[in-house]
């Protein structure tokens, strides 16, 4: 069949205020939230030279103050 696509669809709830922020987020480093799900999972899966995924810098507004604890 054309266009089909490679992997079959998945279903997770995350609150919408999440949702939108993480594509924000996504573009923000210039990839979709496909590809950053995937490779975080592939991460904590411990595939083989698979890497945690790079974040964008933290806003003021995000309560991230860039320190892990």
């Amino acid at each position: 069949m054309p266009n089909q696509p490679r992997t079959p669809k998945q279903n997770m709830r995350i609150p919408t205020d999440r949702w939108k922020a993480f594509a924000n987020s996504a573009a923000k480093m210039a990839t979709d939230r496909t590809k950053i799900v995937n490779q975080f999972i592939a991460w904590y899966n411990r595939e083989p030279g698979a890497e945690l995924p790079h974040r964008p810098p933290a806003s003021p507004t995000s309560g991230d103050t860039g320190q892990s604890g």
